[in-house]
């Protein structure tokens, strides 16, 4: 059973959270909390594979607390659900966050976003090198992509769309 744990100051929005779960509660165990500090205080209470966070919240936004679980909680998949955030709420977000998801999200686009994270995590068997790779703020750009934006770049004849389709294929240069 995957355990989640969601975090969002508007009680509406948890309340819709939790309809939106109850779909997958064979898959999901998933718990709601109202704030940072309470999810900060759960976390410390029981084990959870993921939390999802909204970003605008009072006291303690989500990179705030995203940053938090990561310094504590390193294996934990972290993501960010939010709707009205501003540019600079979401490259915030970016360094803590393994993804940046849009509200209105989709369940079933969630629930792939998860499994799909927690694959990832649990391919690397040792505790402490999942650990270390929770940790990394930044990831590496791949070779190809990066010597294929040098050529648009330095092409006389290259094109901002040509730089943004290269761009696009690569997260961490994307998040860049």
């Amino acid at each position: 059973m995957i355990r989640v744990l969601f975090v969002d100051d508007d009680p509406l929005i948890l309340a819709g959270l939790q309809r939106l779960m109850r779909r997958f509660s064979d898959e999901f165990q998933s718990e709601f909390v109202t704030s940072g500090v309470e999810a900060l205080e759960r976390l410390r209470r029981g084990s959870f594979d993921t939390i999802v966070s909204d970003m605008r919240m009072p006291a303690m936004d989500g990179a705030q607390l995203l940053t938090r679980v990561r310094d504590e909680f390193p294996e934990m998949v972290r993501l960010i659900l939010s709707g009205q955030s501003p540019q600079e709420s979401m490259f915030r977000a970016l360094g803590p966050a393994h993804r940046f998801l849009s509200k209105p999200c989709r369940a079933e686009d969630l629930r792939t976003y998860v499994i799909r994270a927690l694959k990832v995590r649990d391919r690397l068997a040792n505790r402490a090198l999942r650990a270390l790779v929770g940790q990394v703020n930044d990831l590496p750009c791949m070779p190809r992509i990066y010597k294929e934006l040098l050529e648009e770049l330095h092409s006389p004849r290259g094109s901002i769309d040509r730089v943004g389709h290269i761009v696009a294929q690569d997260v961490a240069m994307t998040a860049k």
